[in-house]
This record gives C-alpha cells, sequence and structure tokens, in this order.
C-alpha cells in the first residue's frame, strides 16, 4: 500500500476499530519479566476496552486474566504494578487465588447454589518471551511462536533478559499512535529532522525484512574503521554474526512494538492509543548487567544521543498531527524509503477489514 487516507490519523470509528479488532486481538508485550519477580507481583493495564492483570501465581507461574469480579464486573486491581497475597474486589469482598481461583464469597449461603469452580477469573494467554511479558486478549487465533518466533530466535544472541534499565519514561504525546511508529521506521526524513544528527552517520538506505506483520530495519551507523576494534570491546553476549556485531537492527512487532538492539543495549519505543490524536508513549534505554568502563561509557553517550534524536522527532511529529488534524492532506504517499509504513499500513488494512472478525 503505498497511498493511505490521511483520515486514519483522526478519525475516532477508525481508531475504535483498531481497538476492537487489533488491539484486543494481538499479542502485545506488556512489561519486562524481571518486573514480576515473585508471588503477586501483577501488572494491571486495559488493552483496547478490555481491563487485564498479568501476575505470578503461589509457584511464580505467569498468569493473565480479565481485571473484573466475576460478580457484577468491578475492576479488581489499580492499574500499575504491586503486589498482592491474593485478588480481593473492592466492592463485595469476593476473594481469589493468585491462579484465579475463586476462594470465598461473602454470605455464600444467601445466594442461589453458585458453583464457585466455574466463577474463577477468565483467563488470558501470556508467555514469556526473550525477557518481555506477551499477552493476547482473545482466545482465538496462532500463538505467540507461530507468529514472532522467527524473531525472537534471531535476536536470541542478545540476550536480552540480560538487560536493566538505564532509563524508563511514559509520556502522552499529542499525535495518533502510528505516526510515532511511522517516523521511527522511515529513512526519508534524516536529511530535514536529523540533518546534525542522525544523518551525518549514515550512508546507506535500511535492509529490510518482513516476518508476516512483522518486519526489521537493519542500518550501519557510523560505520568507521575503528568501530570493528570498539564493538569488540563493548559487545558482550553473543554468539554474534557480523551484521549484528556492527550493525543496528530495528524490530517492529505489529501493531505497537519498536525495539533497537545492539550487543551492548537495547532501546524500546511502545505506544497506546489515547484518543484518535493523542496516544501512551513508552520510551526504554537499556544496558547489559554489569556493564563497565568502556561498554557503561558507550551506553551513556549512546543514551544521550538517543535522548537527543528523539526530541527531534516529537517537534515534527506535534507539526505532523496539526497539519493532519487541519485536514492539509487528504491521503499519504509513500517514498521507497517509506517502505516500511507501506508495510505496516498494508497490515492495518487486513485486521481492520471486517472479513478479519
Amino acid at each position: 500500500m503505498r497511498t493511505v487516507p490521511a483520515s486514519r490519523y483522526v478519525d475516532a470509528d477508525f481508531l475504535a476499530l483498531e481497538q476492537r479488532r487489533i488491539f484486543e486481538r494481538s499479542w502485545l508485550m506488556v512489561g519486562r519479566a524481571a518486573e514480576l519477580k515473585g508471588p503477586g507481583d501483577y501488572l494491571a493495564l486495559k488493552i483496547g476496552d478490555v481491563p487485564v492483570m498479568v501476575l505470578r501465581d503461589q509457584n511464580g507461574t505467569l498468569r493473565a486474566f480479565r481485571n473484573h469480579c466475576r460478580h457484577r464486573g468491578t475492576q479488581l486491581l489499580d492499574e500499575g504494578r504491586g503486589n498482592v497475597k491474593a485478588i480481593r474486589c473492592p466492592y463485595h469482598d469476593w476473594k481469589y487465588a493468585l491462579d484465579g481461583r475463586l476462594r470465598h464469597v461473602p454470605g455464600e449461603e444467601l445466594f442461589e447454589p453458585l458453583d464457585k469452580a466455574s466463577l474463577g477469573l477468565h483467563p488470558l494467554r501470556a508467555l514469556e518471551a526473550i525477557g518481555l511479558i506477551w499477552v493476547n486478549a482473545s482466545p482465538q487465533g496462532p500463538d505467540l511462536w507461530a507468529t514472532s518466533g522467527a524473531i525472537f530466535e534471531e535476536v536470541a544472541p542478545y540476550q536480552l533478559e540480560e538487560m536493566t534499565p538505564v532509563h524508563e519514561h511514559w509520556s502522552t504525546v499529542p499525535c495518533n499512535w502510528k505516526a510515532v511508529l511511522d517516523n521511527a521506521t522511515e529513512s526519508y526524513h534524516l536529511t530535514r529532522v536529523h540533518g546534525m544528527t542522525v544523518d551525518k552517520h549514515v550512508t546507506t538506505r535500511p535492509e529490510f525484512r518482513t516476518y508476516g506483520d512483522h518486519y526489521r530495519l537493519t542500518l550501519p551507523i557510523a560505520d568507521y574503521p575503528w568501530r570493528t576494534w570498539f564493538d569488540a570491546a563493548t559487545g558482550r553476549g553473543g554468539p554474534y554474526t557480523p551484521k549484528q556485531m556492527a550493525e543496528l537492527h530495528k524490530y517492529v512487532l505489529f501493531p505497537n512494538f519498536l525495539m533497537n538492539v545492539l550487543p551492548y543495549h537495547l532501546t524500546i519505543f511502545q505506544v497506546w492509543p489515547d484518543g484518535p490524536d493523542r496516544c501512551r508513549f513508552f520510551y526504554g534505554f537499556y544496558e547489559r548487567k554489569g556493564a563497565r568502563g568502556l561498554e557503561w561509557l558507550r551506553v551513556r553517550a549512546t543514551w544521550l544521543a538517543s535522548r537527543y534524536i528523539l526530541r527531534e522527532d516529537l517537534a515534527i511529529l506535534l507539526r505532523f498531527q496539526d497539519g493532519v488534524r487541519a485536514g492539509r492532506a487528504d491521503h499519504h504517499r509513500f517514498h521507497e524509503d517509506e517502505r516500511a509504513l507501506a508495510h505496516f499500513h498494508d497490515a492495518l488494512a487486513r485486521w481492520t477489514d471486517a472479513e478479519h472478525e
């Protein structure tokens, strides 16, 4: 798809389709496995319009449930992270075990007979892979490894489960969620927007590869003669291919997750719709556990550069969304250096088509 309607970035009805047909049916990354370490550690969030909880049960097994009581639908856990010994309804005190079983109903004898075994929390699919937690709010569709396994196998040498945070930040950005991913995966804007930063260190067009709805961009940055020594001195993990050691690999897992991987660091972008022209944006920058010396310095220098480049991108995104909102273009046309956008919007069209239901 080389042309898409500009209304995709401002239309509330189209956003409702995306929430229902994409977000509530896709495998979505919801956090790092290290954030849920022990029994009772939980994360609560909304996926589309579905309130979800993800937690460790009494045995440390990862579980996910719809975050509402089976009595009258009250939300059980507040959004965010925490720890509980059991899951209790704040309204009528129905109590659930960490594995989702209904354990206690106050005044149970005054109900018509209850089959507590059938009134446990509604389970959802949840898995751990590459140090991250993935959840799917739909019981249907392929499993995670069927859709993303090739990417997980590719990034295995980076040992991403060893990565620890340097900086994590949530923000609200006044633009459509797709615009953030669009901008992060095209090189057509580099000369104008990043003329004094990225563009000075990039001399070739990114290599582009697809994995079903997902895709990867591979790009040599600052490909100078001294890089071989520098990469060897700061690149733990592996074993890496020469391209993995020296080049930036940018993976987008449809619909809303992006990661930049290099042997010495990981960057994560994730965007969640918060209205047709607003999104919640997560930025995470990580280093390998135990980074010291030159590796530690390289990570911090890259992080500072990443933050500066991100500010350049966010500034132009605000101007983009203002133009879309004002209707200054009916359709968006994609350049060859925006071919990743064409692939993404093809997938978007398939998922939002009524025949996909």
